[in-house]
């Protein structure tokens, strides 16, 4: 334990049918408290507080709805792996050169313009990329 504070939100939502958006609305709640802490917090925007959400259901009928937006996801089973993970994937295109990541010369040429337009490098790095991309 490091002895730092930590303030966590319990977020309490109360349902009487099975609401197949409760994933959905529980995250809009999630948003706002974040954006919020946020607002009042500006210079400590990188360290949000987590949220433990917790729903009360108190009908007759079962819970039979996703509990997570993941849940929610139509996608098939060669990249559930992949949209199940929380966050974002990165590709930084920065100043050690394009990668060569794509087959497709529109996709090539796109991270060569991300590139581009951060560039520091030397002209004749910019000249040598111009020209493979000119023979696409």
């Amino acid at each position: 334990m490091t002895g730092t504070p930590v303030l966590v939100y319990a977020l309490l939502e109360h349902k009487s049918t099975p609401d197949p958006l409760t994933p959905l609305q529980v995250e809009e709640y999630k948003l706002r408290i974040w954006r919020r802490r946020i607002d009042d917090h500006p210079d400590d925007t990188f360290r949000l507080p987590p949220i433990l959400a917790l729903v009360f259901y108190h009908g007759e009928r079962p819970w039979t709805v996703p509990r997570s937006i993941s849940e929610m996801i139509a996608d098939d089973a060669s990249i559930r792996a992949l949209t199940r993970l929380p966050g974002y994937y990165l590709h930084h295109v920065g100043p050690d050169g394009v990668p060569e990541l794509a087959a497709e010369p529109e996709l090539r040429a796109l991270f060569l313009a991300l590139y581009l337009s951060q560039a520091k490098a030397a002209q004749a790095e910019v000249m040598r990329y111009t020209e493979i991309f000119a023979h696409l």
